[in-house]
């Protein structure tokens, strides 16, 4: 980009300001910008104990299955309408009170056997 086109541009360019780059003199040298200032981000709010957080994880389509499965054998009958986050929750909840020892995890197989070892 020549000087003319640069110059007419200005400081109106949001990523100058942004990545703190210099503007030109009338003689063609960059002069740096101040520091930009960075706004420290907002405090996340804590979740008071037991309050649920939305989380996102990945599993396999089987495991949908198999909870959905769960969930439409729990409610036959007029039992409790589960749904597929109450029994990750549950499974969960079961893993941190039997205290698995998770040092030194190499594989996901070995989490497995690890977790029913611990359940034992």
């Amino acid at each position: 980009m020549n000087k003319s086109k640069r110059k007419s541009i200005g400081d109106i360019n949001p990523l100058d300001h942004m990545f703190g780059l210099g503007t030109e003199t009338d003689n063609g040298q960059s002069q740096p910008n101040e520091q930009p200032t960075v706004e420290e981000p907002s405090p996340k709010k804590k979740n008071k104990k037991g309050q649920n957080s939305p989380t996102l994880f990945l599993i396999n389509e089987k495991h949908i299955i198999w909870l959905d499965k769960q969930c439409n054998y729990a409610r036959q009958d007029g039992g409790i309408a589960l749904n597929r986050a109450m029994i990750i929750r549950t499974l969960l909840d079961i893993c941190v009170e039997s205290r698995v020892d998770l040092h030194t995890l190499k594989t996901e197989e070995e989490l497995k056997v690890r977790i029913l070892e611990a359940l034992k």
